[in-house]
């Protein structure tokens, strides 16, 4: 089984919702897209917590750092019928579905 990983937040040049960044397939995912965790997720980041978010969970991008190399935060959908919050790496994540596509106008 896979270990989540600590990231290191603070090697993050700056968080935003402008813009876009590659997923592990090389789509462009934006701030409130819905993207599929492909590994465990530490809540919050934190390593002495008492859960790992599984791999194959959903949740919406907050924010990111605009490339491939930095960090996402994500409101993951977990455990069913409830959010946290969790970051994961864009090679991390794969575009599960647009803002457009959740919200058709």
């Amino acid at each position: 089984m896979m270990q989540a990983e600590v990231l290191d937040l603070g090697s993050t040049a700056r968080w935003t919702q402008d813009g876009a960044f590659p997923d592990v397939d090389g789509k462009l995912v934006r701030a409130y897209d819905d993207v599929t965790v492909l590994v465990p997720t530490l809540l919050e980041n934190d390593p002495g917590g008492a859960y790992v978010v599984p791999a194959g969970t959903v949740g919406t991008v907050l924010f990111h750092c605009g490339d491939a190399e930095g960090v996402v935060q994500l409101e993951l959908y977990w455990p069913e019928g409830s959010f946290v919050f969790g970051y994961a790496r864009p090679r991390d994540v794969r575009l599960h579905q647009t803002s457009e596509q959740k919200y058709p106008s």
